[in-house]
């Protein structure tokens, strides 16, 4: 199922309840560039909890990916995916390349900003099961139309 992003508002993935659980306001548009082009992105931040999100549209396939180092092939919500833990030695950051159709996919990102209570710093499988859990709200409400 191909889902057309073309016209998608990045800040309208995620409902007010979802941001009110994540602990986030409104999302920042931004416009990115990209080896592709620039590309619509929405960010938000929680300094309570120490975690940014990003939503991304990008003029690609999600496949473009595979084979970076630190990359393994995932399902969201039925759409092929693609994780990418890369970017791990510095601060710990999970990507989910979701292919919405051929040629496009949303990027779904948290990085974990502070650390844990206990001062060490958040676990990668902590930061990537968020992202998960954001990837798949994110593309439910883009597949029903709850933006």
């Amino acid at each position: 199922m191909d889902i057309d992003v073309s016209t998608l508002d990045p800040c309208s993935t995620l409902t007010r309840d979802q941001q009110d659980v994540l602990g986030v306001g409104p999302g920042e548009v931004r416009v990115l560039t990209l080896p592709s082009g620039p590309s619509r992105a929405c960010m938000w931040s929680n300094v309570d909890d120490g975690f940014n999100y990003t939503v991304q549209v990008i003029d690609e396939s999600a496949t473009a990916a595979v084979g970076a180092p630190g990359t393994s092939v995932d399902t969201v919500g039925g759409f092929g995916a693609v994780r990418v833990t890369d970017f791990a030695g510095s601060a710990p950051l999970c990507e989910l390349y979701v292919d919405s159709a051929d040629d496009r996919s949303i990027r779904v990102q948290v990085q974990a900003t502070a650390d844990d209570p206990d001062g060490s710093a958040k676990p990668l499988e902590k930061v990537c099961a968020v992202t998960s859990s954001v990837a798949s709200q994110v593309m439910g409400n883009i597949r029903n139309g709850a933006r």
